[in-house]
């Protein structure tokens, strides 16, 4: 599981939520409009798309991308949980 925190500044504000693969959407309520906005899917390049009141904006790590008179970007992706470990083979127990 990932989680990448969005941030979408439009004029004064900036606002940021974080986003953790779980489909939830949120809700950025800004000087003009109010967006939902969910999660898509994380890539390998560390990209991830968000659905924003109905359009996909793929972004790049801290790069900044204008849309609808606001700038949004994301701020990275961060892997939650621990690693994967081959199974231990269980001991038998003696009667």
């Amino acid at each position: 599981m990932a989680k990448s925190r969005l941030c979408v500044h439009d004029g004064e504000k900036k606002t940021c939520k974080l986003f953790t693969e779980n489909g939830r959407d949120e809700l950025f309520i800004l000087n003009t409009s109010i967006l939902r906005v969910n999660d898509e899917g994380y890539f390998a390049d560390k990209s991830v798309s968000f659905n924003v009141s109905g359009e996909i904006l793929t972004l790049q790590a801290n790069v900044t991308l204008n849309h609808s008179n606001s700038t949004f970007y994301q701020e990275g992706i961060e892997t939650l949980g621990g690693y994967c470990k081959p199974d231990e083979p269980e001991e038998e127990e003696d009667d």
